[in-house]
């Protein structure tokens, strides 16, 4: 996601240019927290339910940023930040630093569990497990789990999807699509997965049977309800869309287009 700006200059031979330029949206979605980048250097956190926000500051330029639970990292251009909230209190915002990183680490995706940082770096630093995949990852979802035996989706270029558990070097192969994962997210009981593909097909798949059990065009986010298995969300051209089981889908009008569901 990027977010595409214009700025006027002028010049001193008396004309009029404008730029053109481009910043990508760094951001992180788990559950009912919120983070995104802000002003490049300052990372906000916000709580879906309660409204309730908290600013870091970090100096330095935020390359990327993961939320997990009550756990947010923050990746900056020479070192990685982990920060914890109360763990026992699931409406607190204030938040605390646990871990200095000093490493350069060069990665598309950042994802933070309860006690690694992957791409499979253990909170000291320590390299302690890789996964060598047959594509480059487009994608990636944290599923939750024990500690250390958390589970993650990932979707890659090729359209394979395949699952992954920390304490396993084994990657489990779920379903492919016909081109590049834009997202994914997996239901409840663990047995159905949406993908939205690089042509912004939606389909949902029975793990199970691997038959498709729907298909819509023209979406861009998709997530699971976490509590009822049959319940979808997903967003379109500028409308949210609803889908409990074999009814139709319930349609409703958005004034602004969001880029992550809470359903």
């Amino acid at each position: 996601m990027i977010s595409v700006r214009k700025q006027a200059l002028a010049c001193q031979d008396g004309t009029i240019r404008t730029i053109q330029y481009s910043i990508p949206v760094v951001h992180s979605l788990y559950r009912d927290r919120y983070a995104f980048r802000e002003s490049i250097s300052d990372v906000v956190i916000q709580h879906l339910l309660t409204e309730q926000k908290a600013r870091i500051k970090c100096r330095d330029v935020v390359k990327k940023i993961a939320v997990f639970k009550n756990r947010l990292a923050i990746q900056l251009s020479d070192r990685v930040l982990v920060y914890d909230s109360a763990a026992d209190d699931p409406l607190d915002m204030h938040y605390r630093i646990q871990h200095k990183l000093l490493k350069n680490f060069e990665c598309q995706l950042l994802v933070v569990t309860a006690h690694h940082i992957v791409l499979c770096q253990e909170c000291r630093g320590q390299k302690e497990r890789e996964w060598v995949l047959d594509s480059p990852v487009r994608y990636i979802r944290q599923l939750g789990g024990p500690p250390t035996r958390e589970s993650l989706i990932v979707g890659m270029e090729s359209g394979q999807t395949v699952k992954i558990t920390l304490n396993s070097v084994f990657p489990v192969p779920l379903i492919r699509v016909g081109c590049a994962v834009k997202c994914l997210d997996l239901s409840c009981n663990r047995d159905k997965l949406a993908v939205i593909d690089e042509s912004n097909t939606l389909s949902v798949h029975s793990l199970r049977t691997k038959e498709i059990l729907f298909r819509e065009p023209e979406a861009a986010s998709v997530a699971w309800n976490q509590i009822n298995n049959e319940i979808l969300c997903y967003s379109g051209p500028d409308a949210l869309h609803v889908k409990a089981g074999e009814f139709p889908s319930h349609q409703q009008a958005v004034d602004v287009s969001e880029h992550f569901l809470l359903c």
